[in-house]
């Protein structure tokens, strides 16, 4: 069956953006009892791993493929995570940092205004190679200035 998708309203999105970014900030700046950075990254921030409740609280959960970049060995070459949410760099397999969950993030910012994934493909490599719909055509409600910053100029052609 078909599946409809619906746009999120923009205070939701905004509030949900606020928090998730809160959250990755904290673990991203996260130490250890010396106050040594342990630059923490998520890896697989994605629609699935951020949990609204009834009362409006936002959690980003699931940090079990969230690694500290201590162990560089084991980061480099493993793709964990869901492909269409990967920042380039960490669907290639190279080294990432707090960064790459940045990307994912506004990955999943842009399905959460527009209803629509920003990369889309029926392979890894045409994942990876393919442009997402420019932004005016992806949601014809009211635009808020600050959304239109937030994917820059490239993306607003139509």
């Amino acid at each position: 069956s078909q599946q409809r998708r619906t746009h999120l309203d923009l205070g939701v999105c905004a509030h949900i953006v606020m928090e998730v970014c809160e959250a990755l900030d904290y673990a991203h700046r996260k130490t250890d009892d010396q106050l040594n950075p342990l630059h923490l990254i998520h890896r697989d921030v994605s629609p699935q791993n951020i949990i609204l409740s009834y009362e409006g609280q936002v959690k980003l959960i699931d940090f079990g493929i969230a690694q500290a970049t201590l162990d560089f060995n084991s980061q480099i070459g493993a793709i964990k995570g869901k492909l269409s949410y990967m920042s380039p760099e960490q669907a290639q397999g190279h080294r990432v940092d707090f960064r790459s969950d940045i990307f994912s993030f506004g990955s999943v910012l842009y399905e959460m205004v527009t209803g629509k994934r920003p990369f889309a493909g029926d392979s890894s490599i045409k994942l990876l190679a393919a442009p997402g719909p420019p932004l005016r055509s992806a949601r014809a409600d009211g635009w808020a200035p600050w959304l239109l910053r937030v994917f820059g100029s490239s993306r607003l052609a139509s």
